[in-house]
């Protein structure tokens, strides 16, 4: 029997590296003893010996960089690329308006240098594989008109929630919509998740609008649900699954 001590730290281990690991490859069965695999319940890694502790640590570490190794997203019009400080100047013109972060939950920028910050936090998540952000750019000239990513992943139980912003000049022209189209496929085939969440403010209707243009599907409304700006705002919850993405072959409603 295996001590309560090396069980929790393998638990411990586990939970903290593996859920940055979208596909878990099959020789990292070898780190997990039966009583482990018992716990999560991970079929295909039953049975198999106890590795060195040491060894299957460093291999998750190994295999969670892979996973969060963002790359460039081109569509028919548009260039999404991981978001950096030099989009800065181009971020602040669209998070310092008003009328852009009225549903955020965030205030209206006032320095440049406060977008170089939230850059940062977004990079600094996105290293950890809790968060990943794409500056949206607008070919041929690579003009910043947003952004978009997921505020979170989950990839313990293989889920995440996107975020999105699009400048206002730029409303109307089904930008984001495009945008959130590879985002998607993105993250059901790239990061195999299972389950892609929105959360929005019911006054928000635009973004409703995209959300339902993509499929997702309204489940309720969470009632006071977080504070905006202060004030505790209900949120309607959006979400679309792998299944449903799948049968719909294109999932754009035209």
């Amino acid at each position: 029997m295996e001590s309560i001590e090396k069980t929790d730290r393998l638990m411990l281990i586990w939970k903290t590296h593996a859920r940055m690991i979208a596909r878990p490859p099959k020789d990292l069965a070898k780190s997990f003893s039966p009583t482990i695999l018992d716990m999560f319940a991970i079929p295909f890694m039953k049975g198999l010996n106890d590795a060195q502790i040491t060894v299957q640590y460093l291999q998750i570490k190994q295999t969670r960089g892979t996973v969060m190794n963002m790359q460039p997203i081109t569509t028919e019009r548009l260039q999404l690329k991981p978001i950096h400080v030099e989009d800065a100047k181009g971020l602040y013109a669209i998070w310092s308006d008003s009328k852009v972060t009225r549903h955020m939950n965030i205030a209206a920028f006032t320095d440049v240098k406060q977008a170089e910050e939230m850059i940062a936090l977004l990079q600094e998540l996105g290293q950890e594989g809790k968060a990943c952000r794409w500056t949206i750019q607008l070919k041929p000239n690579d003009l910043i008109i947003g952004s978009c990513g997921f505020n979170y992943l989950d990839f313990e139980n293989e889920r995440a929630e996107i975020g999105y912003e699009l400048g206002y000049p730029y409303w109307g022209y089904g930008y984001i919509t495009e945008a959130l189209h590879a985002l998607l496929a993105f993250g059901f085939q790239e990061l195999g998740l299972n389950r892609i969440e929105a959360k929005v403010e019911p006054e928000n209707t635009n973004s409703v609008k995209v959300l339902k243009k993509l499929r997702f599907v309204e489940e309720g409304l969470l009632r006071q649900y977080e504070k905006s700006k202060g004030v505790l705002v209900d949120l309607h919850m959006f979400s679309l699954l792998r299944s449903e993405w799948s049968m719909s072959g294109s999932p754009v409603k035209k």
